[in-house]
């Protein structure tokens, strides 16, 4: 523990000591003695000239009020002391010891409050944030019409013709096949054509420059198939 830098002083005390009933010169010499004790963790080195420079008293000053201050301190080893002093010292150290214990345990506390904090903070930094899927509920700024238009499976769209594709010679006769086919009169074209139509879309659609999903024109085109077949059948 550190020096206390403040001097306790009890007035009430003081002023119903004996020390108090001194004459002035000889007060103030005590009270100079107290203070410069206190300093020095409530001991004087018993030493009279190192004492009187520290109170900065002149040897004649010294002479006249020594005697009737001595009674008021004893020698403890090598140093002075007033009893009282001592006690109130005491006091004052216990107290500040405690005081320093609860700030450093409140110092303890916020420390590992920020501590566990941040620790959180970071911890929800790093959480992969969980994404609520879209609510499958129309908007209601739409009106009945967008709705259900929005609602209604999309419709096939027919390919049309790409003016780059005319490396091959068979391509405008089978984009009017499929113009056929997805307009459900599978009539208009033959068996054969239809089967090379459909090995056309499933192995060469890309090639063919077809605007549109070759399996979709697959499908069309198998669903045309199965419809003649059965139709021969009934026949």
């Amino acid at each position: 523990m550190g020096k206390l830098l403040a001097e306790w002083f009890w007035t009430d005390r003081w002023m119903g000591s004996s020390g108090f009933l001194l004459p002035m010169e000889a007060r103030g010499l005590y009270r100079e003695m107290l203070t410069q004790a206190w300093r020095r963790g409530a001991q004087l080195p018993n030493d009279h000239d190192k004492i009187r420079r520290a109170i900065a008293a002149s040897l004649d000053e010294w002479d006249r009020a020594w005697p009737l201050v001595q009674p008021f301190w004893r020698v403890r080893g090598a140093s002075l002391i007033n009893e009282t002093q001592v006690a109130v010292y005491a006091d004052a150290q216990a107290i500040a010891e405690a005081a320093s214990r609860r700030g450093k345990g409140a110092a303890r506390v916020r420390w590992n409050a920020q501590v566990d904090a941040q620790a959180d903070a970071q911890a929800d930094a790093q959480a992969v944030p969980v994404q609520c899927p879209p609510s499958p509920s129309p908007s209601p700024s739409l009106s009945l019409q967008e709705q259900d238009q929005e609602q209604s499976p999309p419709k096939a769209r027919r390919p049309v013709e790409n003016p780059k594709a005319v490396e091959n010679p068979k391509l405008p006769v089978l984009i009017r096949l499929v113009h056929a086919v997805l307009d459900d009169q599978p009539e208009l074209a033959t068996p054969g054509q239809l089967a090379e139509l459909a090995a056309l879309t499933k192995e060469r659609a890309a090639a063919a420059h077809l605007a549109y999903t070759s399996m979709a024109i697959a499908v069309a085109i198998d669903q045309a198939l199965a419809q003649r077949e059965a139709a021969a059948a009934r026949a």
